[in-house]
């Protein structure tokens, strides 16, 4: 059951959840771990379009244009799980840029001179002479916004009207490399994917990981509890797995380490009992963790392949009652030299209409 619930976080979340498209590239590290990508493209809205986005919970208060470039923007960045910038991140660029210090209140004009090699490596202008503009998250009222505009020797903070065209959109998020956040996302994730009974994202990771110091669950409040009773720990944040790190595919080199406890209240709650720990790997496949010991019958697999003569196949046996590491191995599933160890890809195996095949015969759990 629990390698099962595995299998249904693969299928139903990693495929979006790591989609490059999706995400947003830093091109301004700001303070406090956040960035600046470069202009993204974005379209406007009309009116409706824009109280519809207020009704689907977008930081939208009132609508008036029905050519709206601002709320536009706020749809584009937040749809890429990001925000339009404030005017204290787009200071805090001002003064990067600018050889003189800019004030984040000023509405005047702040006189000093631009870096304009630094603004074209951001993407922000393609000439020196080129003034641009970027809109901020702060709305002035149903017809009005504001942006910050960057000219090659001032810069200052303004308000205009929501259908001005000509303005660049910026996204402010969190940096790729602030991975502790990326597990809160898995969470919030799962937290959307699965009929749960309850969860809690606010457990830190640091909680699970002293929890498995001691191999006992029982007492720790998981991430996710499913309505069958089957609790989640998400064990460690987004990063590269060691013992992974020369693995042939490159997402099989990083991932989440997550422990499953299959038996739920009615359990000991005990690390290699009824707990057991996957990778969740950024490719999307599932494997135990090396630290597994697995005990009775968990994780036991059988491998299975094609043999054909002519039109006819027939179903062979490779591997039975196997446990999972051996045979992710013999099948070529994964191929890392430090996880396997002496275990390699059968020859069978290598040939790809085979079709080596892993089938888990995990035990019954009755809650």
């Amino acid at each position: 059951m629990g390698y099962e619930f595995m299998r249904n976080i693969s299928a139903n979340v990693i495929p979006g959840f790591f989609k490059e498209e999706d995400k947003v590239d830093c091109v301004v590290e700001l303070s406090g771990g956040t960035c600046l990508t470069a202009p993204i493209p974005y379209n406007s809205v009309t009116k409706s379009e824009c109280e519809q986005l207020i009704v689907n919970g977008y930081p939208i208060n009132e609508c008036y244009y029905d050519i709206d470039y601002w709320a536009g923007a706020v749809e584009a960045c937040e749809d890429k799980d990001s925000s339009l910038p404030t005017n204290e991140q787009l200071t805090e660029l001002a003064n990067m840029l600018y050889d003189a210090p800019i004030s984040s209140t000023s509405n005047s004009l702040e006189y000093a001179n631009r870096n304009n090699e630094l603004a074209i490596s951001f993407g922000f202008i393609s000439s020196p002479d080129t003034t641009f503009v970027l809109w901020a998250n702060q709305e002035a009222g149903k017809d009005l916004a504001r942006f910050r505009i960057f000219a090659a020797e001032s810069t200052f903070w303004y308000g205009d009207n929501r259908d001005s065209s000509g303005v660049l959109t910026v996204c402010a998020a969190k940096s790729k490399s602030d991975e502790a956040d990326v597990s809160l996302l898995l969470c919030q994730k799962l937290e959307q994917t699965f009929n749960k009974y309850k969860s809690d994202c606010s457990v830190p990771v640091a909680t699970v990981q002293a929890a498995v110091t001691g191999g006992n669950f029982k007492n720790l409040t998981p991430h996710i509890e499913l309505a069958n009773g089957l609790k989640l720990y998400i064990g460690s944040d987004y990063e590269d797995i060691e013992i992974l790190s020369d693995a042939e595919e490159e997402d099989d080199r990083s991932g989440f380490l997550i422990y499953i406890d299959t038996d739920g209240n009615s359990g000991k709650g005990k690390l290699n009992d009824d707990v057991v720990p996957y990778y969740l790997l950024k490719s999307g496949k599932i494997l135990p963790a090396e630290t597994f010991a697995p005990s009775g019958e968990q994780l036991k697999v059988n491998v299975m392949y094609d043999v054909f003569t002519g039109s006819r196949r027939e179903i062979k046996l490779l591997l039975t009652d196997s446990d999972y590491k051996t045979a992710a191995c013999k099948t070529g599933y994964i191929k890392s030299a430090k996880y396997c160890g002496t275990t390699v890809q059968n020859d069978i195996c290598k040939e790809v209409v085979n079709d080596c095949r892993m089938k888990i015969k995990e035990p019954i759990k009755i809650f």
